[in-house]
Formats: structure tokens, sequence, C-alpha cells
């Protein structure tokens, strides 16, 4: 029944676009009379912002964003043999998972942040396979700098750098003065440019570009169940694919073993930031999104049991259009 979602033609690309510019565009109709610009603080968040003042506009901008977002993770499966023949699989379930709540519908720090976040993972993959190359390794270091003035917790990414080093080679100094100097140089031209053209942002102040502004959701069954329900059930599922993922991880040859395990260690410290933001569910959730659309379908590389892994994903299609359009909520 799914097997369409792994066939690399043109054709099923663009029927996965149409579905999911549908399923999105409902979404935001469903839910405009709700949809009201979060307040925020951080890089760029003036022209955010502002554009969140037209939520249509907003909408448009945002979904272009995701598409382009879901092409390049799908891409860098494929590019890097991180799945076996996933076709637009990643493509899919990323685009699927982003749009299970509405505060993604508009712009906000998160999704912009992720943006540079993916650069920066390519980065790291150009590091890996063009011999340690420390210019990759600083722009990749740079590209988290810029993601860590959208999102604070970004720049704990220091620690993902260094393991990344650490794991794949003999560590030296300079790399580590690279991560360092890559990392805080965003910081530093900013701050720059803010004294040379601005009264009000000086060195020190420009550190609160840092902070972001969320409203923190108080759980309540009768308000977020049906989230928590969804939410618990992907990560049930996620464990399934976690363990196909990891299942096959010494029969794949050296190359593809370096893919899997740098992936790991994104995937790891994705996880953790959803987990410390955790009460700002929704508006992290699509940083989540980025290991679960690689997990998930990892799950169909095995062929036993295709009717159970078939139903068990109709039901989570269900949960997850009832999230997406808030059904008992």
């Amino acid at each position: 029944m799914i097997k369409w979602i792994f066939d690399n033609s043109l054709g099923n690309f663009i029927i996965l676009c149409f579905l999911i510019i549908g399923l999105r565009t409902g979404m935001f109709y469903c839910h405009s009379h709700a949809i009201s610009p979060i307040s925020q603080v951080g890089f760029l968040s003036k022209y955010t912002n502002y554009i969140n003042l037209f939520p249509f506009l907003a909408f448009v901008i945002t979904t272009i964003l995701v598409l382009f977002k879901g092409i390049m993770i799908n891409r860098m499966v494929l590019n890097y043999n991180i799945l076996d023949k996933p076709g637009y699989s990643v493509f899919l379930f990323y685009i699927l998972l982003n749009s299970a709540f509405s505060s993604n519908l508009t712009l906000n720090n998160v999704n912009v942040a992720e943006i540079f976040f993916l650069f920066g993972i390519v980065m790291i993959y150009k590091f890996l396979k063009i011999n340690y190359s420390k210019n990759a390794l600083f722009i990749s270091a740079m590209l988290f700098g810029l993601s860590a003035m959208c999102i604070p917790e970004f720049y704990w990414s220091i620690i993902l750098l260094i393991t990344c080093v650490v794991i794949f080679k003999p560590v030296k100094v300079s790399d580590i003065i690279v991560i360092i100097s890559g990392m805080f140089m965003p910081y530093y031209l900013m701050a720059s440019l803010s004294f040379l053209i601005s009264n009000e942002l000086q060195f020190f102040n420009v550190w609160e570009f840092w902070i972001v502004l969320f409203k923190e959701v108080k759980f309540d069954w009768h308000k977020n169940g049906m989230d928590l329900i969804f939410i618990g059930i992907t990560l049930i599922y996620g464990l399934f694919g976690l363990a196909r993922f990891f299942g096959t991880f010494y029969r794949t040859n050296v190359e593809t073993r370096r893919s899997k395990m740098a992936m790991a260690m994104i995937s790891v410290f994705a996880t953790f930031v959803f987990v410390y933001r955790s009460t700002q569910y929704e508006e992290y959730f699509s940083l989540f999104t980025i290991p679960l659309s690689m997990i998930l379908p990892a799950i169909f590389e095995d062929k036993r049991n295709k009717f159970w892994k078939e139903a068990f994903l109709i039901l989570w299609f269900v949960l997850l259009l009832m999230s997406m359009f808030k059904i008992f909520n």
C-alpha cells in the first residue's frame, strides 16, 4: 500500500507535494481564527514578527520552508546512505510531522533556526567525507552559531561538534579552536554591526537575541490529550524504527556506519533540546521531527509483518489528522 512513497519517480514527488499542500491549507483555514502571532526575541525576530501580522503570508512562507527542509533532509539521507532506498518517505514523514501542530503554520524562531541547523549538518558530513576539512568544520560551527541566535540551546552544539571530532578522528587543539571561533563568529559579527549602526545594541545587550519568548503550555488532558496520545504513539513507532535503523548497523559498509553514527549523535542532540523545551512542545516538536523522519521509514526496510506495519501506520496517520485538525479537543 505504501510502496509508492519509496519510489523515486518525479510523478510521486509531485503527488506528495500536492497532498501535503492540500493538508496544510485545510489545516490553516480550520485554525485561521485561532492563529495569533507569537511575540519573539531573537535573530531576525523583527522580520518574523512583522510577517506574522499577515497570517496567510506567514503560512505560505512557512510551507515553502517546510517543503525545502523536507527535500534537503531527503537528499541528505540519499547522498550519505543513511537509509536503504528511502525514496520520498523521509520527505513525507518530515512534513507530516511538521504539520502536526497549528503553531507551525506561522513563522517562529524554531523553524527559522532549523534552516541554519540543517546546513550545519550538511557541513558535518562534508567534514567527515572530505578528509576532515577544517574549513567544513568551521562553516558547520558558524551555521550552528547562527541557529543559536534563534534558539539559545543550540550553543550546546559545541558539545555535538567536539563529540564528532573525538569519535571520528584524533582530536587536536586546533579543532577545538576552529569549533569555538566558528560558533561565536555570528555573535561577534552581529555585535560589531550593531555597535556601528545602532545606539541601542552593544556587545553585551546583543545577547538578548538569544532569548526566545514562547508561551509555556500547561498540560491539560482535555486540551492537550490528543497531542499527548499522538506524541506517545509516534515515540512507540519510533522505537521500532530505531531498532531497525541500528539492527543492520554492522551489515553495512564503513561509510554507511559513519553516516548513521553521525546522524545518531545529531538525533540525540535534537531530542535533548526537545525534551528540555517540552513545555513548549508544539514549537519544538518541529526540531524533533528531523530524527523521527529518518527513523520511522526504517521500519519498512524489513519486509516481514507487512500487514501489521501498515495497520499501525494507518492508526498513526489517523491520530496525526486528529492532532492537525484538533478533533475532540
